[in-house]
């Protein structure tokens, strides 16, 4: 998941009881299942994909995603990360291996239709060390990786200036009515905009160089991008921005040189042989993990969920096609799906529906589904992606897990689908948003903590995944993914309120 720090990522609305039963109910459940299901999972392997089973229950997607099918796939992608300097980000080898085990292990055990899809990104270098460091009123000199990181695609410069902390989210020209031009812009995360707007906005008056620090209290960086913006962007760990925002007049000094370059990366799509092509519903995650991270929560996690969908899905069964997608560069500004839902009369189908799974594996985690109500777009758009919202409650509900509400912010893969009129919604667990207490309260964990105290880092590895808060939501997407590819009039359904 790209932090873009756009509208508020989690609220305190949570629906659901205690999160310690929850938890050791679902425990019993999967120990239950893996069971059951143990003796059809090997013959599945065993008859690679063409195996067709009778009486099948309703959910049958859902009913046959385990713990262990979920653990053989991150544990796949950990050992190509081992492999790859503990790497699987874009352009990179450890990127390509994780496109080939996606690939073999559809085309080997399925009967979808496996394609890849080249898409061109734009990357970011830094051709040099960048520095942050307090001239006055007292000499800091800032850590990098601590307490401040450029943000992907920021210009290049060196400025030595004094900061002005601007009022509200620093998201519209209002904000910076009492600007002085040539200051250094200070700005909180979050509010109504991406940190790309924020970038955008400060240049357009005149700041030479904006800094966005996590005012929210999060103990991650934001590591959203900024494509557009000439001028140099940073992030700011809370401990340090919260010292600039209240000693007064300071000056700064800065340095950053970087450069974009041209590349490209691919998708990997496999979509059901039969099924509705006028109503298709998608389910996908990104398959590249941050720089310098293995990425097993972020997004092995996702990437996990959506292969036992595919390897479990019995195309027979559904009304609608049904599409995998595993989106290329999604780190570097969701350019996979977007690329993607863009050219998407290429494969000559109607997508009506998205499903994205993002971080659903996080260690403190919070279960999230998006807020219709906040979706970008018409009021008929967001009532569309209310029909979505509706089915995953349901199935919370049904399933008696406590859910909360994240907005939607445009940081992941939901955003390019909802973009184009396509109804959509995403499941995730957290990132580096700190948990509250009334949320400990439903989900257990640890108050005062980041979900994800690893996200974009090296520790996202195996022991970053909590495996059942995983199996959870990717039954849950499963099953609501079960339930519109098989409505016979799903434009209707959707998108006739």
């Amino acid at each position: 998941m790209i932090h873009t720090q756009g509208a508020v990522a989690y609220t305190q609305e949570v629906v659901g009881g205690s999160g310690k039963d929850v938890k050791a109910t679902y425990k019993k459940a999967v120990l239950i299942t893996v069971a059951i299901v143990l003796a059809v999972v090997v013959v599945a392997t065993v008859t690679a994909g063409s195996v067709r089973f009778a009486n099948r229950p309703r959910d049958y997607i859902a009913d046959h995603i385990t713990v262990e099918g979920l653990t053989s796939h991150l544990n796949a992608l950990q050992d190509i990360a081992n492999k790859n300097n503990g790497n699987r980000a874009a352009n990179t080898t450890g990127y390509v291996e994780s496109m080939r085990y996606v690939v073999e292990t559809l085309q080997n055990y399925t009967d979808l239709i496996v394609s890849t899809q080249e898409i061109p990104y734009w990357g970011f270098e830094l051709l040099g060390t960048p520095f942050l460091n307090q001239i006055s009123p007292k000499t800091v000199q800032y850590i990098r990786g601590d307490d401040f990181e450029v943000l992907t695609y920021s210009g290049s410069g060196t400025v030595t200036s004094p900061i002005f902390i601007v009022p509200e989210y620093g998201c519209t020209d209002a904000d910076y009515a009492d600007f002085i031009p040539g200051y250094i812009a200070l700005v909180k995360t979050k509010g109504n905009c991406t940190n790309k707007i924020k970038a955008l906005t400060a240049q357009a008056n005149q700041a030479s160089a904006l800094i966005v620090w996590t005012a929210d209290g999060s103990t991650t960086l934001s590591s959203g991008y900024t494509r557009g913006a000439t001028i140099p962007t940073l992030s700011l760990s809370y401990t340090a921005g919260l010292m600039l925002s209240e000693q007064g007049d300071t000056t700064l000094s800065l340095q950053v040189s970087s450069q974009i370059v041209e590349l490209s990366s691919f998708n990997v799509i496999a979509e059901t042989p039969d099924g509705n092509s006028s109503a298709v519903v998608v389910v996908g995650a990104h398959l590249d993990s941050g720089e310098d991270a293995s990425g097993i929560n972020d997004n092995g996690s996702g990437v996990a969920a959506v292969l036992e969908m595919a390897l479990n899905v019995d195309d027979a069964r559904y009304e609608n096609k049904i599409v995998f997608g595993f989106w290329g560069a999604e780190e570097y500004g969701l350019w996979g799906s977007r690329y993607y839902v863009q050219h998407r009369e290429e494969y000559q189908y109607t997508i009506l529906a998205y499903l994205n799974l993002d971080m659903i594996g996080s260690p403190n985690y919070i279960h999230m589904i998006l807020k219709a109500s906040t979706a970008p777009g018409t009021p008929a758009l967001q009532q569309s992606c209310a029909v979505i919202q509706d089915s995953l409650e349901e199935h919370f509900n049904d399933s008696g897990v406590p859910f909360g509400y994240s907005a939607y912010a445009n940081n992941s893969d939901y955003g390019p689908f909802v973009d184009e009129g396509i109804a959509a919604n995403s499941l995730q667990a957290g990132a580096g948003e700190v948990k509250t207490t009334e949320q400990r309260h439903v989900f257990g964990g640890i108050a005062h903590a980041p979900c994800d105290p690893c996200y974009h880092l090296a520790c996202d590895t195996m022991d970053n995944v909590d495996i059942d808060a995983l199996y959870i939501e990717a039954k849950i997407c499963a099953q609501v993914v079960h339930d519109l590819a098989r409505e016979s009039h799903l434009q209707k359904y959707l998108y006739s309120q």
